[in-house]
């Protein structure tokens, strides 16, 4: 993200003739002006196409804000999501501009580096579980195989990963895992490597994480298989590597309103008294970056699950880093979720 003060360079004022546009695209070496009120509010952009069409009309007295084009894609966020990205290789638009809820212009996403990204860093699905909060939905049919608004989880979280730039794959198998395999041969995935994990018997939520200790990456982006996110892979790696982390653990927000007053006393005197307040806490999303040195704390064939693998290395005073989730997130893990996940997924379409 540019910063208004970053990109004075590209804006010009709807009042401005046409030339000072023409002026600040060859000299800025984007290829994009921000059109701009004296409120620095966004009137729309102007694009070397823009200005060529007009001179094509022999139309050479003009404003600015007359030629912008009004129809651009925009956000409030000040991070890149995916789902962002998504929208933006859609429409095959590499800026965005950031505007505030009066529509005030706040700064500017360059997407040029993001378009064609590929992370050499895979992910992994943790797909082995008994879903045994789901039953009896699961009795025939693994919790990522489950239909959230005319889709399976597993292909969403797929694709949401092929358009974060991964190219490498692996998903770990234990219960129902036939089911799995047919059901990625017959999708057909194409540009992306699949491997699997076969776990002989079920080894917890982070056991079948010691057959990568052999592979060839550094790091591995690990995923529960009953939680799907819009999650900008890019940032948290390079949040990773940054602090050179031997684990970062993604977390989500969640606020709960307390259903009764809360009472704060002392020696039965009363100093607070709040009604139902709202109670502000961070989750383990079930997400995370994982180092592959992490692997070594895992036996063969050992059943451990995450909790318990992240406080042997905190034990061993290794780095551990937390990466707050703004984007969407949602956990299939239980029967309300579930519901309320083919809600999101069915109005998304």
């Amino acid at each position: 993200m540019k910063r208004i003060s970053e990109i004075k360079n590209l804006l010009v004022n709807e009042n401005d003739d046409f030339k000072i546009a023409l002026k600040s695209l060859n000299s800025s070496g984007k290829k994009i002006c921000l059109v701009v009120n004296s409120d620095t509010r966004l009137i729309g952009i102007i694009t070397d196409g823009d200005i060529r069409r007009n001179l094509l009309k022999k139309k050479t007295k003009l404003k600015c804000g007359f030629i912008s084009s009004k129809t651009y894609l925009s956000t409030r966020l000040d991070y890149i999501s995916d789902s962002l990205l998504i929208k933006a290789k859609k429409k095959l638009v590499k800026d965005i501009p950031i505007i505030d809820k009066f529509g005030k212009l706040i700064g500017i996403h360059f997407l040029s580096e993001n378009f064609e990204r590929i992370l050499d860093t895979p992910l992994v699905i943790m797909a082995g579980g008994l879903g045994k909060r789901l039953r009896p939905l699961t009795l025939k049919k693994p919790k990522p195989l489950m239909n959230v608004g005319g889709s399976l989880l597993l292909d969403e979280i797929i694709k949401n990963a092929q358009n974060s730039g991964i190219k490498k794959i692996y998903i770990s198998v234990n219960y129902l895992k036939d089911k799995i395999f047919k059901h990625i041969k017959k999708m057909k995935y194409n540009n992306l490597e699949i491997i699997f994990l076969k776990e002989k018997k079920p080894l917890g939520t982070a056991g079948a994480l010691k057959q990568l200790y052999k592979m060839k990456e550094e790091n591995f982006i690990i995923t529960n298989g009953d939680v799907f996110t819009g999650l900008n892979f890019l940032e948290v790696l390079k949040n990773h590597k940054k602090q050179k982390n031997q684990i970062t653990i993604c977390a989500k927000e969640k606020i709960d309103q307390i259903k009764y007053g809360v009472l704060k006393f002392k020696k039965n005197n009363l100093l607070d008294i709040k009604e139902k307040p709202l109670n502000k806490y961070y989750i383990n999303a079930g997400i995370y970056v994982i180092n592959k040195d992490v692997f070594k704390n895992i036996k063969t064939n050992q059943k451990i699950d995450m909790p318990e693998l992240i406080k042997k290395v905190m034990d061993k005073k290794k780095k551990i880093g937390c990466h707050l989730i703004k984007e969407f997130w949602i956990d299939i893990g239980n029967k309300s979720d579930l519901e309320i996940a083919k809600e999101i997924f069915k109005n998304d379409k």
